[in-house]
């Protein structure tokens, strides 16, 4: 098997990482993760909420399968490539990771705001499980 295709289950325990039921699923699939996610935090599937919720969710877990396809590619190949080329990798995952975290930042921005203006019995229960 070359660096570009994972097994399913390579694709999976990456994947699983990022499952809130990490230690104990046995999902097969992105879409029985997102299911089960959803179930988990008691989110109803077939809401706007939970339809946006579910789109996200398989683009995380299908974005940190690839993630670690990319870092192990990455280290099969960084010794074979010329220095302009790994300059040009560096700087791509560099950016990227920028990009990851500038979009985890907002969520968390957007969420902080939502939090201050909830309800205290909501502001209570967070804090207090």
């Amino acid at each position: 098997m070359d660096g570009t295709t994972p097994s399913q289950e390579q694709n999976l325990a990456g994947m699983r990482k990022l499952s809130p039921k990490r230690n104990t699923t046995h999902a097969d699939s992105a879409e029985a993760l997102v299911a089960e996610q959803l179930t988990h935090f008691g989110i109803d599937a077939d809401s706007a909420y939970g339809q946006i919720l579910a789109r996200v969710t398989q683009r995380l877990y299908e974005s940190q399968a690839d993630f670690e396809l990319l870092w192990n590619l990455t280290l099969d190949t960084i010794g074979e490539l010329d220095r302009s080329d790994q300059i040009a990798y560096f700087n791509a995952k560099k950016f990227l990771s920028f990009q990851t975290a500038r979009s985890n930042a907002l969520v968390l921005k957007n969420t902080s705001r939502w939090f201050t203006s909830a309800p205290a019995s909501i502001r209570y229960w967070t804090m207090s499980t």
